[in-house]
């Protein structure tokens, strides 16, 4: 089974200040992802271990502090899978 990381970003302060946005959306889109999987599967497909976030963060930038943290749980085999919006 799939030990799973799903990654959020924003790149501006208003998308990250709004509570219904696109962070929340992004996690919960995701999160359907893994349960249709699950469910379509003949043996469960994976398990949720962790959600990174960044907000306001640019894209350009690679030190950003959660995929920075997502980076390291992969190296550590924390999780083998990491799911992200395109």
């Amino acid at each position: 089974m799939r030990k799973i990381g799903v990654y959020c970003r924003v790149s501006t302060e208003e998308q990250a200040k709004n509570k219904e946005g696109s962070i929340t959306s992004q996690i919960q889109r995701l999160k359907m992802k893994i349960e249709e999987k699950n469910r379509y599967s003949s043996e469960k497909w994976g398990k949720l271990v962790d959600i990174y976030k960044d907000e306001a963060c640019s894209g350009k930038n690679t030190n950003r502090p959660e995929y920075q943290r997502m980076l390291i749980d992969v190296k550590r085999k924390r999780i083998d899978t990491t799911l992200i919006l395109p």
